[in-house]
């Protein structure tokens, strides 16, 4: 498996309670692995069975993720590849988006993310 990011597509905020509904359809049903990356290139894999390629969600909580920041990940398809979206002639081997405490009643976050600066590339999938 290549490890490396080649392409990051950014996912923007969400709330530690949310529920990310993933902005791009995927190849195929099945069992994927999702790949999070954090500071110092810790990885944790977490097992999502996909039933529908255009509606694919992750329950940020249910994740048990050990941090909150900016998280970024790799989606490996039931065949062992990693899942590449091409958009706008850009090939995005890799995902991030900026988990953040909020008060959940109220909706999520309140700012609009913009980039996860504190990353290098020494920290990259």
């Amino acid at each position: 498996m290549n490890r490396c990011c080649e392409n990051i597509m950014n996912l923007g905020c969400v709330a530690l309670c949310d529920t990310i509904q993933l902005p791009f359809s995927l190849n195929v049903i099945g069992t994927h692995t999702f790949v999070f990356s954090f500071i110092l290139d810790v990885g944790i894999s977490r097992v999502v069975e996909v039933v529908n390629v255009n509606n694919t969600t992750l329950n940020i909580s249910e994740l048990d993720l050990p941090e909150i920041g900016c998280l970024r990940f790799q989606i490996i398809q039931p065949n062992g590849q990693v899942f590449i979206l091409v958009e706008d002639d850009k090939a995005y081997n890799c995902f991030e988006f900026d988990m953040q405490i909020e008060d959940c009643e109220s909706g999520g976050c309140t700012e609009t993310y913009v980039d996860c600066e504190y990353w290098q590339e020494l920290y990259s999938l």
